[in-house]
Formats: C-alpha cells, sequence, structure tokens
C-alpha cells in the first residue's frame, strides 16, 4: 500500500483550474454585481485587483488577459486573500476571506 502526500492534494484544492475560467463559470463581486472573470472589462477586473493587494507588478493591467487574471487569482487564493465557493449549479464564487474583509486591506504585493 503506497502513502500518500495529502499536503500537495490540499495544495491543489486551493486552486482555480484555468478550464474554469475558460468555461465562464467562474465569478467574483464587484460593488455588488456577480461578474465573469473572463468577460469582465478590463478596468472593472484591475479596479477589483487593486482593492485586494497594495502593490502588482509583472502583469500589463491594462490588458489583464486571462492567464494573467488566472494567475492572481491563484496567488490570491493561496495567500489566503480570496476562497472559492462551489454554488449549487457547479459554478464557482471568488469572494473575499473574512480575514481579509475585517484586517481592511492587504499589504501584499502580486
Amino acid at each position: 500500500m503506497n502513502r500518500r502526500d495529502t499536503s500537495k492534494k490540499a495544495e491543489q484544492v486551493n486552486r482555480l483550474a484555468l478550464a474554469k475560467i475558460m468555461e465562464e463559470r467562474t465569478f467574483l463581486t464587484l460593488q455588488s454585481e456577480k461578474h465573469d472573470v473572463k468577460q469582465m472589462e478590463v478596468e472593472a477586473f484591475d479596479r477589483w485587483a487593486d482593492s485586494l493587494c497594495e502593490e502588482i507588478v509583472g502583469v500589463n493591467r491594462s490588458i489583464w488577459d486571462v492567464f494573467a487574471r488566472w494567475r492572481f487569482i491563484n496567488f490570491l487564493l493561496a495567500e489566503g486573500i480570496v476562497e472559492m465557493q462551489t454554488e449549487a449549479d457547479g459554478t464557482i464564487l471568488i469572494v473575499e476571506t473574512e480575514e481579509k474583509t475585517s484586517a481592511g486591506g492587504s499589504d501584499k504585493s502580486a
């Protein structure tokens, strides 16, 4: 019987699959409105990103292509700034964690 490294499995659970964004099944909220991560206007995604991270580097913020959005959301997941909630219809909602909300902001850099 093989032993499994469960820490790697747990780490993978906390990552968003690119396919979920490409299938237009991943959403976030900005100003109480639900937005599809893939279809969201660049300026709106940038506003959302800026509200969660003090400094964003290594990405062309005037474009925010789907791959940059995917990497950024996974960074936020890894840092515990946001979490994924799976809804009854299988869509994923990216929400701020309670810690982030109660702290009033993040001093993390992406």
